[in-house]
Protein backbone atom coordinates (compact mmCIF):
# COMPACT_ATOMS: atom_id res chain seq x y z
CA UNK A 1 0.00 0.00 0.00
CA UNK A 2 1.51 2.95 -1.14
CA UNK A 3 1.87 6.04 1.98
CA UNK A 4 -0.67 8.82 1.52
CA UNK A 5 0.41 11.94 -0.51
CA UNK A 6 0.79 14.92 2.22
CA UNK A 7 -1.17 18.00 0.85
CA UNK A 8 0.42 20.81 -0.55
CA UNK A 9 -0.15 23.40 2.42
CA UNK A 10 1.49 20.50 4.67
CA UNK A 11 4.86 20.32 2.74
CA UNK A 12 4.83 23.96 2.53
CA UNK A 13 4.67 23.98 6.30
CA UNK A 14 7.16 21.19 6.27
CA UNK A 15 9.41 23.30 3.99
CA UNK A 16 9.78 26.05 6.44
CA UNK A 17 10.92 23.81 9.38
CA UNK A 18 13.51 22.54 7.47
CA UNK A 19 14.61 25.91 6.58
CA UNK A 20 14.37 27.25 10.62
CA UNK A 21 16.26 23.77 11.24
CA UNK A 22 19.27 25.13 8.56
CA UNK A 23 19.24 28.56 10.54
CA UNK A 24 17.20 30.63 8.01
CA UNK A 25 15.84 33.92 9.08
CA UNK A 26 11.94 34.23 9.81
CA UNK A 27 12.14 36.97 6.96
CA UNK A 28 13.30 33.77 4.35
CA UNK A 29 11.09 31.25 5.40
CA UNK A 30 7.98 33.53 5.69
CA UNK A 31 8.55 34.51 1.86
CA UNK A 32 9.21 30.95 0.89
CA UNK A 33 5.84 30.00 2.59
CA UNK A 34 3.92 33.02 1.03
CA UNK A 35 5.47 32.32 -2.75
CA UNK A 36 4.26 28.97 -2.12
CA UNK A 37 0.90 29.74 -1.38
CA UNK A 38 0.64 32.16 -3.86
CA UNK A 39 1.53 28.96 -6.49
CA UNK A 40 -1.27 26.94 -4.60
CA UNK A 41 -3.34 29.63 -4.96
CA UNK A 42 -2.97 29.52 -8.86
CA UNK A 43 -3.69 26.21 -9.75
CA UNK A 44 -7.11 26.28 -7.38
CA UNK A 45 -8.53 29.46 -9.09
CA UNK A 46 -7.50 27.82 -12.88
CA UNK A 47 -8.79 24.22 -11.10
CA UNK A 48 -5.25 22.89 -12.29
CA UNK A 49 -4.13 19.55 -10.14
CA UNK A 50 -2.70 20.61 -6.76
CA UNK A 51 -1.35 17.54 -5.58
CA UNK A 52 2.55 17.71 -5.71
CA UNK A 53 3.08 14.39 -7.81
CA UNK A 54 0.72 15.83 -10.32
CA UNK A 55 1.94 19.44 -11.12
CA UNK A 56 4.67 19.15 -14.11
CA UNK A 57 6.16 21.31 -16.44
CA UNK A 58 3.03 22.84 -17.88
CA UNK A 59 1.48 23.77 -14.49
CA UNK A 60 5.07 25.50 -14.13
CA UNK A 61 5.21 27.30 -17.37
CA UNK A 62 1.63 28.80 -16.57
CA UNK A 63 2.68 29.75 -13.29
CA UNK A 64 5.88 31.58 -14.73
CA UNK A 65 3.72 33.19 -17.14
CA UNK A 66 0.95 34.61 -14.76
CA UNK A 67 3.77 35.81 -12.76
CA UNK A 68 5.91 37.84 -15.66
CA UNK A 69 2.51 39.07 -17.09
CA UNK A 70 0.05 39.33 -14.39
CA UNK A 71 0.89 40.40 -11.33
CA UNK A 72 3.00 43.17 -10.25
CA UNK A 73 5.35 44.10 -7.06
CA UNK A 74 4.07 44.72 -3.49
CA UNK A 75 0.70 44.02 -4.90
CA UNK A 76 -0.09 42.86 -1.24
CA UNK A 77 1.61 45.94 0.68
CA UNK A 78 -0.33 48.35 2.29
CA UNK A 79 2.44 50.63 1.89
CA UNK A 80 3.90 50.61 -1.38
CA UNK A 81 2.59 50.63 -5.03
CA UNK A 82 4.02 50.19 -8.35
CA UNK A 83 2.56 48.91 -11.43
CA UNK A 84 5.98 46.96 -12.00
CA UNK A 85 6.42 43.41 -12.89
CA UNK A 86 7.94 40.37 -10.43
CA UNK A 87 11.54 39.52 -10.95
CA UNK A 88 12.07 35.79 -12.89
CA UNK A 89 10.65 33.34 -10.45
CA UNK A 90 11.44 29.39 -9.88
CA UNK A 91 9.72 26.82 -8.18
CA UNK A 92 10.96 23.37 -6.98
CA UNK A 93 8.78 20.48 -5.60
CA UNK A 94 8.88 17.31 -3.04
CA UNK A 95 8.63 14.52 -4.95
CA UNK A 96 11.27 11.82 -5.95
CA UNK A 97 11.58 12.50 -9.36
CA UNK A 98 11.35 16.07 -10.05
CA UNK A 99 9.65 17.05 -13.48
CA UNK A 100 10.59 20.56 -13.47
CA UNK A 101 14.60 19.42 -13.80
CA UNK A 102 14.87 20.07 -17.63
CA UNK A 103 12.54 22.87 -17.52
CA UNK A 104 14.73 26.25 -18.82
CA UNK A 105 13.88 28.87 -15.50
CA UNK A 106 13.66 32.23 -16.76
CA UNK A 107 16.83 34.38 -17.22
CA UNK A 108 17.35 36.55 -13.81
CA UNK A 109 19.08 39.91 -15.80
CA UNK A 110 22.22 41.92 -14.02
CA UNK A 111 21.44 44.93 -12.80
CA UNK A 112 23.34 47.69 -11.33
CA UNK A 113 21.43 48.80 -8.23
CA UNK A 114 20.83 53.00 -8.88
CA UNK A 115 22.61 54.86 -5.71
CA UNK A 116 21.72 58.25 -4.65
CA UNK A 117 23.43 61.31 -5.89
CA UNK A 118 25.29 63.62 -3.53
CA UNK A 119 22.53 66.44 -4.24
CA UNK A 120 19.32 64.17 -3.75
CA UNK A 121 21.48 63.21 -0.42
CA UNK A 122 21.41 66.82 0.73
CA UNK A 123 17.78 67.17 -0.52
CA UNK A 124 16.64 64.47 2.04
CA UNK A 125 18.17 65.98 4.72
CA UNK A 126 17.09 69.10 3.91
CA UNK A 127 13.21 68.15 4.29
CA UNK A 128 14.70 67.00 7.92
CA UNK A 129 13.61 69.21 11.18
CA UNK A 130 16.84 67.82 13.58
CA UNK A 131 15.13 69.37 16.44
CA UNK A 132 12.13 66.56 16.62
CA UNK A 133 12.79 62.95 17.92
CA UNK A 134 11.88 61.80 14.63
CA UNK A 135 13.71 64.22 12.51
CA UNK A 136 16.39 63.47 14.27
CA UNK A 137 15.95 59.70 14.14
CA UNK A 138 15.77 60.06 10.22
CA UNK A 139 18.91 62.02 9.74
CA UNK A 140 20.73 59.40 12.11
CA UNK A 141 19.53 56.78 9.67
CA UNK A 142 20.73 57.87 6.30
CA UNK A 143 23.64 58.81 7.71
CA UNK A 144 24.48 55.51 9.40
CA UNK A 145 23.27 53.53 6.21
CA UNK A 146 25.82 55.36 3.80
CA UNK A 147 28.37 55.11 6.30
CA UNK A 148 28.58 51.86 6.92
CA UNK A 149 26.56 50.07 3.88
CA UNK A 150 24.58 48.15 5.85
CA UNK A 151 20.83 46.61 4.66
CA UNK A 152 17.71 47.65 6.15
CA UNK A 153 16.64 44.72 7.27
CA UNK A 154 20.21 44.37 9.47
CA UNK A 155 19.66 48.19 10.51
CA UNK A 156 15.92 47.36 11.71
CA UNK A 157 17.44 44.59 13.87
CA UNK A 158 20.18 46.65 15.92
CA UNK A 159 20.26 46.46 19.17
CA UNK A 160 21.67 48.76 21.43
CA UNK A 161 24.30 46.40 22.92
CA UNK A 162 24.98 46.18 19.62
CA UNK A 163 26.83 49.13 19.38
CA UNK A 164 30.42 50.19 20.39
CA UNK A 165 30.93 53.63 20.78
CA UNK A 166 34.30 52.81 21.26
CA UNK A 167 35.43 51.06 18.31
CA UNK A 168 32.62 52.91 16.16
CA UNK A 169 31.29 49.44 15.30
CA UNK A 170 28.16 48.12 14.97
CA UNK A 171 27.31 44.17 15.51
CA UNK A 172 24.86 43.24 12.45
CA UNK A 173 23.35 39.81 11.48
CA UNK A 174 22.68 39.18 8.14
CA UNK A 175 19.64 37.13 6.32
CA UNK A 176 21.12 33.77 6.95
CA UNK A 177 21.75 34.67 10.74
CA UNK A 178 25.44 35.19 10.76
CA UNK A 179 27.34 38.14 12.97
CA UNK A 180 29.44 40.63 11.05
CA UNK A 181 31.05 43.23 12.87
CA UNK A 182 30.54 46.90 10.68
CA UNK A 183 32.41 49.78 11.26
CA UNK A 184 31.74 53.95 10.81
CA UNK A 185 33.36 57.16 11.00
CA UNK A 186 33.93 59.51 13.71
CA UNK A 187 31.30 62.02 12.31
CA UNK A 188 28.57 59.15 12.45
CA UNK A 189 29.59 57.95 16.18
CA UNK A 190 29.03 61.74 17.17
CA UNK A 191 25.16 61.96 15.48
CA UNK A 192 24.87 58.29 16.68
CA UNK A 193 25.63 58.91 20.49
CA UNK A 194 22.96 62.66 20.02
CA UNK A 195 20.94 60.06 18.83
CA UNK A 196 20.43 57.87 22.07
CA UNK A 197 21.10 60.79 24.40
CA UNK A 198 18.90 63.09 23.79
CA UNK A 199 16.42 61.90 21.18
CA UNK A 200 15.49 58.05 21.21
CA UNK A 201 12.14 57.92 22.47
CA UNK A 202 11.60 55.86 26.11
CA UNK A 203 10.75 52.90 25.03
CA UNK A 204 7.50 51.18 26.24
CA UNK A 205 8.92 48.18 27.13
CA UNK A 206 12.29 47.23 29.32
CA UNK A 207 12.94 44.10 27.17
CA UNK A 208 12.72 46.72 23.68
CA UNK A 209 16.48 47.57 23.29
CA UNK A 210 16.44 48.34 19.92
CA UNK A 211 18.57 50.82 18.40
CA UNK A 212 15.53 52.53 16.61
CA UNK A 213 12.50 53.53 18.37
CA UNK A 214 9.12 55.06 16.86
CA UNK A 215 8.01 58.64 18.91
CA UNK A 216 5.74 56.31 21.21
CA UNK A 217 8.87 53.89 21.98
CA UNK A 218 8.03 50.88 19.67
CA UNK A 219 10.58 49.30 17.46
CA UNK A 220 11.15 50.76 13.66
CA UNK A 221 9.26 48.54 11.47
CA UNK A 222 11.00 47.94 7.88
CA UNK A 223 7.63 49.69 5.86
CA UNK A 224 8.09 52.54 8.24
CA UNK A 225 11.57 53.23 6.74
CA UNK A 226 9.90 52.53 3.34
CA UNK A 227 7.78 55.50 4.32
CA UNK A 228 10.74 57.44 5.47
CA UNK A 229 12.53 56.69 2.00
CA UNK A 230 9.44 57.15 -0.51
CA UNK A 231 10.12 53.55 -1.92
CA UNK A 232 7.45 52.76 -4.22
Amino acid sequence: MRPKTPSFDALIQNHGICLSTEGRSQNTIDWYASNLRRFLKFLNERHLPDEVNEIGIAEARSFIFYLQNEVTRWESSLYTRDKKRLSPFSVQGYISVNPMEKMKIPKVPKKIIATFTQEQIKRMIAQLDLNKRSGYRNYTIILLLLDSGIRLSELINIKLENVDFKQSSLLVRDKGNKERVVLFGTQVRRILWRYVSSYRAEPQSPEDTFLLLTNNGKPLQRNALRLIFGAR
